[in-house]
This record gives structure tokens, C-alpha cells and sequence, in this order.
């Protein structure tokens, strides 16, 4: 449970923004391939496609919510305002990629490789990430209330000032994984998980029930 130094996650790499093509669609297809462009203001719920890449590009206002997306690919990405809402994700990667104020509420984003990837002021209630490697990963301000890490590998994790309520990490390595400023109230971790954890003082007692020890104040 000792204080690690964090190293933040690699920002995407973009073209200048006035390079980028403004992409309209209206169906995604298996297989289809996006690079430099501007994916906005899209509705496209209950969609299905495996293996949908997008590269070096900018999505806003994208309604993906209940589609089924495997092996979906995004490097060097800008995301805003996305939803994702009961979305299969599984297999996919995410590299290089920085999502706000985006919704992920039930996503399955199981098997998975997310790595330099920074989420900020996202709802991700009830995600299962469930043996998924997780490197140089941030959440900032999000909502990750019961979601599931369980046989994870999670590397250089930082959720900052978010809400870890009933999460579970069953069976995750841990390594590098700080929790020292959110709410970690009920998360399902052993014992032996807590050597790759940084908490904060006003945690300590909850760890200490978690690990069946009982303190008298």
C-alpha cells in the first residue's frame, strides 16, 4: 500500500483538426476502417459489426448504445459525449485514447486491451472488463459502481476522485493501482491483492475490515 508515482497516460496523436474529414453514416459495416476523420452527431444504436477500426480521428455525440461491436479498435482517438450504454465490446482495443463526459452504463468491454486511455467525468456503472489488460489507465471522476475487474491486469491504474462502490476485483493482478482519493466501499479484493494498492489514510480502517481486522477506536 505504498504511495507510487503515477505515470500519466500517452495523449493521442491527431492531425491538425482542420485536416480531418467530416465522415456522415448511416449504418457501421464489419470490418470498416476510419482514419482522420470527424465522427459527429451520429446515431447509430443496436448496431453490429466486428472488427470497426478508427484511427487518429474525433468522435462526438455518437450514439453506439446496445450494439454489438467486437474487436472494435480505436488508437490515437479524441471521444466526447459517446454512449455506449449495453455495448459488446468484447476483444476490443483501445490505445491512446481520451473519453469524456462519455456513458459505458453495462458495457462489455471483456478480453480487452486498453492501454494509455484516459476516461474523465464517464458513467460506467455495471462495465465488465473481466479479463482485460489495463496499462496507463486513468478514470477521472467516473461512476464505475459495481463494475467488474475480476482476473484482470491492471498496470500504472489511477481512478482519481471516483466511485468504486461494490466493484470487483476477484482474482485481478494488481500492480500500480492507486485508490487513494475515491470511494471503495464494498469492493471485493483478497488479501493478497492489496501489495499492488495505494489507499489513503481515511481508507485504512475500511481495508483493515476487508482484511477481518477488527480496530478499536
Amino acid at each position: 500500500m505504498k504511495k507510487v508515482k503515477e505515470t500519466l497516460p500517452k495523449s493521442p496523436i491527431l492531425p491538425n483538426t482542420l485536416d480531418l474529414e467530416v465522415v456522415t453514416l448511416t449504418n457501421l459495416k464489419t470490418d470498416a476502417d476510419f482514419e482522420n476523420v470527424i465522427l459527429e452527431e451520429l446515431d447509430l444504436p443496436a448496431s453490429k459489426a466486428i472488427g470497426v477500426s478508427i484511427y487518429s480521428s474525433v468522435i462526438k455525440k455518437f450514439n453506439l448504445a446496445s450494439s454489438v461491436l467486437k474487436k472494435f479498435k480505436l488508437s490515437d482517438v479524441l471521444a466526447k459525449a459517446l454512449n455506449l450504454d449495453n455495448a459488446d465490446l468484447e476483444d476490443s482495443n483501445l490505445d491512446r485514447v481520451n473519453f469524456s463526459n462519455s456513458r459505458f452504463v453495462g458495457c462489455r468491454l471483456v478480453n480487452s486491451s486498453i492501454r494509455d486511455a484516459h476516461f474523465k467525468d464517464c458513467k460506467m456503472d455495471l462495465v465488465t472488463f473481466r479479463f482485460s489488460k489495463l496499462r496507463n489507465v486513468r478514470f477521472e471522476n467516473c461512476s464505475l459502481k459495481e463494475s467488474d475487474f475480476s482476473g484482470c491486469e491492471l498496470d500504472n491504474v489511477v481512478f482519481f476522485y471516483s466511485d468504486l462502490l461494490s466493484t470487483d476485483f476477484s482474482q485481478a493482478k494488481l500492480k500500480d493501482v492507486d485508490v487513494s482519493s475515491s470511494s471503495i466501499e464494498g469492493i471485493k479484493i483478497a488479501t493478497e491483492q492489496f501489495k499492488g494498492l495505494t489507499v489513503g489514510y481515511s481508507q485504512i480502517v475500511h481495508i483493515a475490515q476487508l482484511m477481518g481486522i477488527t480496530i478499536r477506536l
